[in-house]
């Protein structure tokens, strides 16, 4: 019984923490949305999005 008073704080957060990512997962998704609409409306001619993706791709 020690073990489970001794985790029970951890395990009493566990709701606020899953909360908190499915909130974490939502926001960058809607991000990434707008990302992707802002993305589609760059001219070719100014930016080459196909060579920045690339750059990136391979600095990572």
């Amino acid at each position: 019984m020690a073990t489970i008073e001794l985790y029970a704080k951890q395990i009493n957060q566990m709701p606020r923490l899953i909360k908190d990512v499915k909130q974490s997962v939502t926001n960058y998704k809607s991000g990434l949305t707008a990302l992707q609409r802002k993305s589609l409306t760059i001219n070719r001619s100014v930016c080459n999005l196909d060579s920045v993706i690339s750059s990136i791709q391979s600095s990572t």
